[in-house]
Parts: structure tokens; C-alpha cells; sequence
């Protein structure tokens, strides 16, 4: 018998693209960078279950699983979704509605207005139904606090964001949040 050394990983990030719905490939990220996960088993450990998991793009996950590579790039395979965090698209008028909740979390697309704080990032975001205020932004899921100057972000460009529903003094603000992707004003 030959045995081999296998070294499982656990991540946890966000989907940003799903690249197979039948396998459940697909791209995790968080703070440090991302990953490309080939093949998502269910809770039974089979394959092809994916369609059946109710996962989906810009859902947080952790996962388990061996360390792999494919021509040089790293990856995961055959992982286990040990924890599923779904997101819900909201405009902010949407997100105003909902309750404040830490454990749930939402995917906010607007422009950045009224930059307060440019060392944490406190900032409304504003679409075309409304205006809510973002209290701290950190570079994608778990990232370090004290970064947005980082990010290049200025007022008038289109943000999209993940975070939850807070509020401060009885004024609803986005909590928690991380930066996903933006695109300058100009």
C-alpha cells in the first residue's frame, strides 16, 4: 500500500462566478485573493449535486477540501460546503425595509456619495431608490478594517457591495460590509 499525503483547506469567501452548475465549479474569494473550486460534493458526498444545493453566485461559503492544481494554478476539488451564507441582490430601498439581522446578508449596487471617512470607509450609497449609509467597508470577506483608501474608490462611482442591515440611533446603515467590485465615475 501506498499512502499518500493529503492536506485539506478551509476557506471561506465569496462566489464571485459559477463556472459549472452541474459539478458546482467555481471562483471563492476573499481578502487574500481567490481560488478556483473544481467540483462541489452535497452532504451525502456525491457529485452532480449542485443544481440541488441551493448555492449560488455571491453566496459566502466555507469549504472543505485537498489542495490541488491544475497547469501551475492552485485550486480546490471535490470540496464540502461546511457553512452556506446566502445573499440577496436588494436596491436600497429594499434593504431599508428589511430588519436589522447580523447573520443575513445583502448585495448592494449604487454610486458612492458623501464620503465621511476615507480610513474606514463611511459612505452612502445611493441608487435610484434611495440612499443608505455604509458604516466601514473591508477588502472583500475578512479583510482588514482601515483599508478603503486602498480600494481607489471616489464619489460617483458605481460600487457593489455585501453587507447587513443595521442601524446606529434608530438610522438604518449597512453593517459589516465588504467590497466586491467597482467601476470609476469617469
Amino acid at each position: 500500500l501506498e499512502f499518500r499525503r493529503v492536506l485539506f483547506r478551509s476557506i471561506t469567501g465569496y462566489i464571485t462566478k459559477v463556472a459549472n452548475t452541474t459539478y458546482g465549479n467555481f471562483y471563492l474569494k476573499d481578502a487574500t485573493g481567490e481560488v478556483y473550486v473544481y467540483g462541489t460534493l452535497d452532504a451525502n458526498g456525491q457529485t452532480k449535486q449542485w443544481a440541488n444545493m441551493g448555492i449560488k453566485e455571491g453566496d459566502i461559503v466555507t469549504v472543505v477540501g485537498p489542495k490541488s492544481s491544475y497547469k501551475g494554478s492552485p485550486q480546490m476539488v471535490n470540496v464540502s460546503v461546511e457553512k452556506h451564507t446566502p445573499v440577496t441582490d436588494v436596491t436600497v430601498s429594499e434593504f431599508l425595509a428589511k430588519s436589522d439581522n447580523s447573520s443575513v446578508y445583502y448585495r448592494i449596487k449604487g454610486n458612492v456619495a458623501n464620503i465621511k471617512n476615507t480610513t474606514y470607509g463611511n459612505f452612502d450609497i445611493v441608487d435610484e431608490t434611495g440612499s443608505v449609509y455604509v458604516y466601514g467597508l473591508t477588502n472583500g470577506w475578512g479583510g482588514p478594517s482601515k483599508a478603503f483608501e486602498s480600494f481607489g474608490i471616489n464619489e460617483g462611482d458605481n460600487l457593489t457591495l455585501i453587507g447587513v442591515r443595521s442601524s446606529y440611533k434608530g438610522t438604518a446603515q449597512v453593517g459589516s460590509a465588504f467590497y466586491v467590485a467597482h467601476t470609476p465615475a469617469n
